[in-house]
């Protein structure tokens, strides 16, 4: 899962949490573990509302979604070296 909010955190939940959640959770991904009470895990990257909400204009997402994706690429460079 790559991070998509400069803001963002990452999270263990299990459908309870997500669903009773205060935070903006903006990915969910099937850990297929699950915790000791035997619920589902989920990692989750979530962001505060506040930051969420705040207005962004066309450029800084522009930009934004420029910087992940050319994370993405040298992740992937890295990961097609290790293999």
């Amino acid at each position: 899962m790559v991070k998509t909010n400069k803001n963002s955190f990452f999270v263990l939940y299990n459908l309870s949490d997500i669903r009773s959640s205060k935070q903006i959770i903006l990915q969910i991904e099937d850990t297929g573990t699950k915790f000791e009470d035997g619920h589902k895990c989920y990692l989750c990257e979530v962001v505060s509302p506040g930051i969420y909400s705040s207005i962004r204009d066309e450029k800084d997402l522009i930009k934004e979604i420029w910087t992940l994706n050319s994370e993405k690429r040298k992740l992937e460079k890295k990961v097609s070296k290790l293999e």
